[in-house]
C-alpha cells in the first residue's frame, strides 16, 4: 500500500484473457500503451542517488477455469510502448506459472529492493520476500541474469547513465484460456526506503 514514501504510483489498471506471450498492463483499460511507474525529474537530482528504494507491484487475479498466471515487473528500457513487444527491456520479478484453481480470486505480491548509483551508472538490488495465495518458490531477481554482484550489474551502465532512465512495468499472463480471466494490477508502486 502507498504511504509517504511513495513518489511514483500506477493503480487499478485491468487486464483480460491474456495468452501465449505476456502482456504489460494498458495505461487505460482497453489501451494499447504501457503504463510505467519512473523517478519523476523533481526527486532525482541527488535523492536517490545511492540511496535503496523499493519497486513494488500488487496484482489480484481471477481466474474463469483452473489454469496458471505469471506476475512479472520488468526494467523499461524505453524502445518500446506497446503491450507485447518487450525487445531490450529486462525481466526484473517474476512469480513464475503460479496454479489457480477456480477460487474467487488471487493475490500475488513482488518488491524489490535497488540501488542506483551515479557514479558506477549501475542499478543492482535483491528481491524481498514475495506473497502468494499459496506458498510458491521465490520471485527471481533479473530472471536470465548472473548473480547481482557490485560489479556484475544487471543493467548495462550506458542503459542507467541517468536516473530518468529508471523505469518499471508490470506484466501477466494466463496460462488456460476462459472468457471470465482478469487481473487487476492493484498498485506498481516507487518508495523510498
Amino acid at each position: 500500500m502507498a504511504n509517504v514514501n511513495t513518489f511514483s504510483i500506477i493503480r487499478n489498471l485491468s487486464q483480460g484473457n491474456v495468452l501465449t506471450n505476456p502482456s504489460a498492463f494498458p495505461t487505460v483499460a482497453g489501451g494499447l500503451v504501457r503504463a510505467t511507474v519512473g523517478i519523476p525529474a523533481d526527486v532525482s537530482t541527488g535523492i536517490n542517488d545511492g540511496l535503496p528504494f523499493r519497486v513494488r507491484g500488487v496484482w489480484k487475479v481471477v481466474p474463469g477455469t483452473s489454469g496458471n498466471y505469471t506476475a512479472s515487473i520488468y526494467w523499461n528500457r524505453g524502445d518500446q510502448t506497446d503491450l507485447t513487444t518487450f525487445t531490450n527491456d529486462k525481466i526484473f520479478l517474476t512469480s513464475g506459472a503460479i496454479a489457480l484453481g477456480t477460487q474467487a480470486s488471487s493475490t500475488f505480491v513482488l518488491s524489490a529492493t535497488l540501488v542506483w548509483s551515479s557514479t558506477e551508472l549501475r542499478l543492482s538490488g535483491v528481491n524481498d520476500p514475495q506473497c502468494f495465495h499459496t506458498i510458491a518458490t521465490p520471485a527471481v531477481l533479473f530472471s536470465g541474469a548472473s548473480a547481482v554482484t557490485a560489479t556484475n550489474s544487471p543493467v548495462a551502465a550506458a542503459n542507467v547513465a541517468t536516473v530518468d532512465k529508471i523505469q518499471f512495468f508490470a506484466s501477466g499472463l494466463f496460462g488456460t484460456t476462459h472468457a471470465s480471466n482478469a487481473a487487476t494490477l492493484l498498485e506498481l508502486a516507487i518508495e523510498h526506503l
